[in-house]
């Protein structure tokens, strides 16, 4: 099983774009990446990873029957094609962060990051 953000390193972390050319934008209405963007942008640092997750799934989109347990906040689709950071602080809670904006600098010039994953070459 993969680790997650959370076994990566200690403390606070930012999860940044893979590809930094993309700016933030805001994902189509009703997909996942929307969903996941309206669950952080509404409750920043509420959730930890696996409690964003089931937030997600279970409750809005009443799918409890998934495997969360596998789900990694690496592959969401909001750093991956979107240009979202997802900061997580001191309690492992997660935040959503523009790329463009001071916070996101302000962030990575003073805690570790990580590049979210790639999107696969078809």
């Amino acid at each position: 099983m993969a680790a997650s953000l959370r076994d990566i390193a200690h403390g606070p972390l930012l999860f940044r774009p893979a590809l930094m050319a993309v700016p933030s934008c805001v994902p189509r209405a009703s997909t996942i990446p929307r969903i996941e963007y309206e669950t952080l942008i509404e409750n920043p640092y509420k959730f930890t990873e696996k409690e964003f997750f089931y937030e997600v799934n279970a409750v809005r989109r009443n799918k409890a029957e998934l495997k969360l347990e596998s789900y990694l906040i690496q592959r969401s689709l909001l750093p991956r094609s979107y240009g979202w950071g997802i900061h997580i602080n001191e309690q492992g809670k997660l935040a959503l962060v523009a790329m463009e904006s001071s916070r996101y600098r302000e962030l990575q010039e003073t805690i570790s990051s990580v590049k979210s994953y790639r999107m696969s070459k078809a």
